[in-house]
């Protein structure tokens, strides 16, 4: 009876860590767009930044792809093409209503390495990424708003990830990566298990592939706290402690 007593206060003493989220939830996106389009889902909005004669703000984005052709299709009955650079392609669309309108680009989209787009007045409903297998770079934030999920489970090349928005509430990252950057600052609608589910992933990814990188969690896009979005369990700060202090890995804010 003493023995079994001992190992009933033991077992209660050990702390067990959280699980895990599910592997990938799916967007409804996957079920609308096939994988050989690019598509991002917008509503143009009034009030704020809007053009002189009352019309909407231009929307922007750009894409870095050497070489690659592709369609833009502003969804309003124009439609684009370009042979994108080496350098940031610009593409920029006036539409004349406050409606929703999905941009789709098709054509060589996996030779596409870098997204990019901040900074909008607009409503970015979603943007759909399977078909950028390619992709290396997303920057994407501080626009009106932005989508509540960001799924990246197709994009296993991705290197940078950098999003500001309050909106975003899930970011799925793929199991093998080659992430070296994560910048979520300011985006402080992740909740504890997806900060955790993201810096689990990379670091299983990086225990695999030994690299340096950063981390920049901090729950302000704008200045510097002590405060991180999530905020990560402490499960997910000894793994940020052991990123740091193996791998080189910098943050911020530094776990202490």
């Amino acid at each position: 009876m003493v023995v079994m007593a001992l190992v009933i206060i033991r077992c209660s003493e050990e702390k067990i860590e959280p699980a895990q989220l599910d592997e990938d939830p799916s967007t409804h996106m996957q079920s609308v767009y096939p994988s050989s389009v690019f598509a991002i889902e917008v509503t143009t909005i009034e009030g704020g930044r809007v053009e002189e004669d009352g019309t909407p703000q231009l929307t922007e984005f750009y894409l870095i792809g050497e070489g690659a052709k592709v369609s833009v299709n502003w969804g309003d009955g124009t439609i684009e093409k370009i042979t994108l650079g080496e350098s940031r392609n610009y593409m920029g669309h006036q539409y004349s209503r406050f409606k929703n309108y999905t941009i789709q680009i098709t054509g060589e989209i996996s030779r596409i390495k870098t997204f990019g787009m901040f900074y909008q007045h607009i409503v970015v409903r979603n943007v759909y990424l399977s078909g950028l297998v390619n992709l290396v770079e997303l920057r994407m934030g501080l626009n009106n708003q932005g989508p509540s999920v960001i799924n990246f489970s197709h994009n296993s090349n991705i290197e940078l990830i950098n999003i500001i928005d309050d909106n975003l509430t899930d970011v799925i990252i793929p199991s093998s990566n080659k992430l070296t950057g994560v910048a979520l600052s300011g985006s402080t609608g992740l909740s504890t298990s997806v900060v955790d589910r993201i810096i689990s992933r990379v670091y299983t990814s990086v225990q695999s592939s030994p690299r340096a990188g950063g981390f920049s969690l901090n729950a302000s896009w704008y200045e510097e706290s002590d405060e991180m979005v999530g905020p990560p369990s402490s499960y997910s700060i000894t793994k940020l402690k052991k990123l740091r202090d193996v791998y080189g890995w910098s943050f911020t804010p530094n776990p202490e």
